[in-house]
């Protein structure tokens, strides 16, 4: 089955998705795929991908670091692809709800090396004005992936 997905401005591109179970998992519990919008692109991914990134890129902002990370990102025939990104300081990510959609891509073992690698890249924390949980779905046991 193969659907288009709107973006809000018509300035970016129009991603695509083909729904297939094996690079997917079902969407549960009020949760949805989500953009990361980086660099004039829209790019399609889970919303525990997409909010690990933004907790990695703000770790590594706090601690003047960079770092080139390979996003699992869907591609426009809906396959599961990777998206290499250059995170750090000057990073202009913007996180969004996604149109809603039955599946979403996974990768638990992403968001573990993201998490590990935060935790060693230096001692200064971000700022956490919303009170969050950073890289949640990376401890083994978390049942949200």
């Amino acid at each position: 089955m193969r659907r288009q997905l709107s973006t809000a401005r018509a300035s970016h591109p129009i991603l695509y998705c083909v729904l297939h179970p094996g690079a997917y998992r079902r969407h549960e519990g009020g949760r949805h795929v989500k953009y990361i919008h980086y660099d004039g692109t829209d790019i399609l991914t889970g919303d525990r991908i997409a909010d690990a990134v933004a907790d990695y890129a703000a770790v590594l902002g706090a601690n003047t670091r960079t770092d080139t990370i390979a996003v699992p990102t869907v591609g426009e025939d809906g396959s599961v692809e990777r998206t290499t990104m250059l995170v750090g300081p000057s990073s202009e990510i913007v996180v969004r709800q996604a149109p809603d959609d039955e599946l979403e891509p996974e990768d638990p073992a992403f968001i573990r090396r993201l998490r590990d690698a935060a935790a060693l890249c230096g001692g200064r924390q971000p700022v956490n004005a919303d009170g969050g949980r950073r890289f949640v779905a990376a401890a083994e046991g978390d049942r949200e992936l």
